[in-house]
């Protein structure tokens, strides 16, 4: 995400009156080719990153890892120097990534055979994209900063550690920081985040965003709280006294301090300063430094200027934590984010189809990743509307007495009845050889969203049904597991459902359809067909075919 730096840049305040997105686009690359150049005028390592050339990364990239270069081209890339890393954001809809060709440049130098570290960082901006992060996932989390390492933790371990950038945190390695590294952050921030990184490294890989929030915030609160309530901590030295908002920050010298880049001075006996001033970012930004003298005064700063940007900026280097910032993702609207996601899931379908029809497709993508990708595109069946028409003839009525209603007939000497309708619903998982592991994966993003309603049990059969029943508790999740990897045979499951037809209301199974027709059962039966697959057999029950991944245009 755009650092803070940039947060409220002409750009984004022209992006808030809703200027036309290529007129944003064409402003921002013209402004970052303008800043290159006064850059190349100022320091002679620059002339080597003027050479820098994305599109023909992105096309190596598109050559060794089909799935993420097809996303990639959904995507429109703006350098900046006025960031310090990448940045994935949306603008009037748009999916954007803003990256510091310097940055790009140095890690490129660093790369080894083993992968290169641009196409890392590319990864990780569309895996954010991809996997809601910029939309919903911070949405019920107190502490923001610890929620943005417990992203990235949650994206870093499905990347090849060869691939990220140094001074990443990604669990299962230590932290990697460069000598250079000393000269640019604070050597206390170093030493904490040197004792982060030894707790992460304990990590497992491969975990939830949220379980790697709990564990990040029990061991913060824990060893280090400070973290928690400096504003200030992992920031660059030439960046301390930058604040968020109105700004809040220290300063050196004669009562200087700084607020969004804006400076002021006074003179006078030992106490504190006071500065105002104008600067790029919020406009109007208000700085406390603690120094020599007090005072007050009034700076301007030139947000055209790229002399007027930290040099760690301009370098590449952001705050301790990792290589972007998130903090843009705040000021999306709710209505945008339905918009987005659903784009992002189009985008999704046409990438995981040709991830499957290209050799090679998923490149080094490890399994579990495919498997929660194939879940966030399964959702297409109206759970709703099935259970209303499969459950509607079959609910039961409950009674239960309580004190909170009043007796109709004898009120106030016995307690009042409550009535409610429910029904258990069974669900059967066909674990055959025949069903891949992408379309159990498929099954269960399905199940996902049938957890969003009801309760209920789930079975995994072959030619066999398990004894052991999963409760699939409402608004819970689960991982998509195989159990089995036999034959099928659907009289299994129906023995199953006439065996325990006291215990159940309604059976819905997920399969295939590659088996012959089983015998009839006493409770009402549904099935769900895999995309590619159809039920072999006719039948009077409900089917309901999923259809294949669409290839929808963006």
């Amino acid at each position: 995400m755009l650092s803070d730096s940039i947060e409220q840049t002409d750009e984004l305040r022209v992006f808030n009156e809703h200027t036309p997105g290529d007129e944003i686009l064409t402003t921002l690359k013209d402004r970052a080719r303008d800043d290159a150049l006064w850059i190349a005028a100022n320091d002679e390592l620059e002339r080597r990153t003027l050479k820098f050339d994305l599109d023909r990364r992105l096309i190596q990239l598109l050559w060794s890892q089909p799935f993420y270069g097809v996303l990639s081209r959904r995507v429109n890339k703006i350098p900046s120097y006025r960031l310090p890393t990448a940045a994935v954001t949306v603008m009037n809809s748009m999916f954007v990534m803003f990256y510091n060709p310097r940055f790009m440049t140095r890690i490129e130098l660093a790369s080894t055979g083993e992968g290169s570290q641009v196409h890392g960082v590319i990864m990780h901006e569309l895996l954010h994209l991809i996997l809601g992060h910029v939309t919903t996932r911070r949405d019920h989390v107190e502490h923001r900063d610890i929620a943005n390492w417990a992203m990235d933790l949650s994206i870093n371990c499905m990347i090849p550690f060869a691939m990220l950038p140094e001074g990443c945190l990604c669990p299962g390695h230590e932290l990697n920081i460069s000598d250079e590294a000393n000269d640019v952050y604070q050597p206390d921030d170093l030493e904490q985040y040197r004792q982060l990184s030894s707790f992460i490294a304990q990590l497992p890989a491969m975990a939830a965003f949220e379980w790697y929030y709990a564990q990040l915030l029990k061991f913060i609160e824990n060893n280090m709280p400070d973290m928690l309530s400096n504003p200030q901590w992992g920031m660059p030295k030439d960046q301390q006294g930058q604040g968020q908002g109105q700004g809040q920050g220290q300063g050196q010298g004669q009562g200087q301090g700084q607020g969004q880049q804006g400076q002021g001075q006074g003179q006078g006996q030992q106490g504190q300063g006071q500065g105002q001033g104008q600067g790029q970012d919020q406009g109007q930004g208000q700085g406390q430094g603690q120094g020599q003298g007090q005072g007050q005064g009034q700076g301007q700063d030139d947000a055209s200027d790229i002399s007027n940007v930290p040099k760690s900026v301009r370098d590449g280097y952001g705050r301790l934590g990792g290589f972007d910032d998130h903090s843009r993702w705040d000021n999306i609207s709710e209505v945008e984010k339905a918009v987005i996601n659903q784009r992002v899931k189009n985008i999704l379908r046409e990438a995981v189809a040709v991830a499957d029809n290209t050799s090679n497709g998923w490149g080094n993508m490890p399994s579990e990743l495919q498997a929660q990708l194939r879940k966030l595109i399964s959702h297409e069946v109206d759970w709703r509307a099935l259970l209303k028409q499969l459950i509607g003839r079959t609910q039961r009525l409950d009674k239960s007495h309580t004190i909170r209603r009043i007796n109709s007939r004898y009120p106030y000497i016995q307690p009042g009845t409550r009535r409610s309708r429910g029904a258990t619903i069974n669900i059967y998982i066909d674990q055959s050889g025949s069903v891949s592991d992408e379309n159990i994966a498929l099954l269960f993003g399905e199940l996902d969203e049938l957890a969003k309603l009801v309760t209920f049990n789930v079975y995994f059969f072959d030619t066999e049904v398990d004894n052991d029943v999963l409760v699939w508790r409402r608004r819970q999740k689960q991982p998509a597991v195989r159990r089995r990897c036999g034959g099928t045979d659907f009289d299994a499951v129906a023995c199953h459902m006439n065996k325990h037809n006291d215990e159940f209301d309604v059976g819905i199974i997920l399969t295939d359809g590659e088996c012959s027709k089983p015998r009839p059962t006493r409770k009402q039966r549904a099935w769900l067909i895999v995309p590619d697959h159809k039920l072999v057999f006719d039948t009077d029950e409900l089917v309901i075919q999923m259809t294949p991944a669409a290839k929808t245009a963006f």
